[in-house]
């Protein structure tokens, strides 16, 4: 059993070494703690997993990237969070963006975020990289708010850990 659970753990740490999220919006590469001008993000970022192949089929076949931010939706910060976009069903070892299916449609960033305190000008979100145990099918329920996602994840065959998240900022002050 010992032995198992050494795999399996050995597995994913290989998996979240050699998966790496690259996010674009033009020409722009969203890194961690990034500060984007709200303008570059009227249209959906294109996505790319990056360095990832698994020839033997021991890991993951499909990939899920989701955006999201965190809403206050109550006023007693009592956080949910709120789905802005999700790209699912993206190729283990594929490579370049454009590929997957796209489930809930872009939202752009807003201006601000009237239900986060002190955040008159500053609105942050964040790209999630989960593996999918398969191919997702049929019609995603459009609520895109999620008191736990990754419980809203796991019911669409999303498993495991988040393997890397991506936050950035974007701000009218910056444009």
């Amino acid at each position: 059993m010992a032995v198992f659970l050494s795999a399996v753990v050995l597995s994913l740490c290989l998996l979240s070494s050699h998966a790496s999220l690259l996010i674009k919006y033009g020409s722009t590469t969203v890194k961690e703690n990034s500060f984007l001008p709200l303008h570059m993000t009227d249209r959906a970022p294109t996505i790319d997993i990056q360095g990832y192949d698994d020839l033997r089929g021991l890991h993951p076949s499909y990939f899920s990237v989701v955006m999201f931010t965190w809403l206050d939706m109550i006023g007693f910060q009592f956080y949910e969070s709120y789905i802005t976009y999700w790209v699912a069903n993206i190729p283990a070892g594929s490579f370049g963006p454009g590929k997957g299916k796209v489930v809930l449609p872009y939202m752009s960033p807003l201006a601000t975020n009237k239900f986060l305190q002190f955040s008159a000008q500053n609105n942050s979100y964040s790209f999630a990289l989960v593996p999918q145990g398969s191919n997702l099918v049929g019609p995603i329920l459009d609520n895109r708010r999620s008191p736990a996602l990754a419980k809203t994840l796991q019911h669409y065959n999303c498993t495991g850990d988040f393997i890397e998240i991506i936050d950035f900022t974007t701000s009218t002050s910056q444009s």
